[in-house]
C-alpha cells in the first residue's frame, strides 16, 4: 500500500521533471530536469524491486546508478564548456 503511493508521488514527480525538460528556459536547467527524471527511474525501479522481490532488478538498479554518475559528469562539463 505504501510502495503504491510513493510510486504515484514518483510519477508526479516525473510528470514536472519531463515539464522542465520541454519548457526549461537554459540549457542547464533542461539538463538538471534530465538527471532529476533519471534519479526518479532508478528510484522507482528500486521501489518495484522492493514490491515484487526480485533480486535481478536491484543490480539493474546498481548499473544504473554507475551509468547516470558518468552521464552526470559528462553533462556537466558540456555545459560548463557552452557560452
Amino acid at each position: 500500500m505504501l510502495l503504491d503511493i510513493v510510486l504515484v508521488v514518483l510519477a508526479l514527480s516525473m510528470a514536472v521533471a519531463i515539464g522542465r525538460m520541454a519548457f526549461g528556459p537554459t540549457k542547464a536547467d533542461r539538463v538538471v530536469a534530465v538527471e532529476f527524471g533519471f534519479v526518479i527511474s532508478v528510484a522507482a525501479i528500486a521501489l518495484i524491486a522492493v514490491r515484487s522481490d526480485s533480486p535481478s532488478l536491484f543490480d539493474l538498479v546498481l548499473v544504473m546508478t554507475l551509468v547516470g554518475f558518468l552521464t552526470t559528469m559528462s553533462l556537466a562539463h558540456l555545459v560548463e564548456r557552452r557560452p
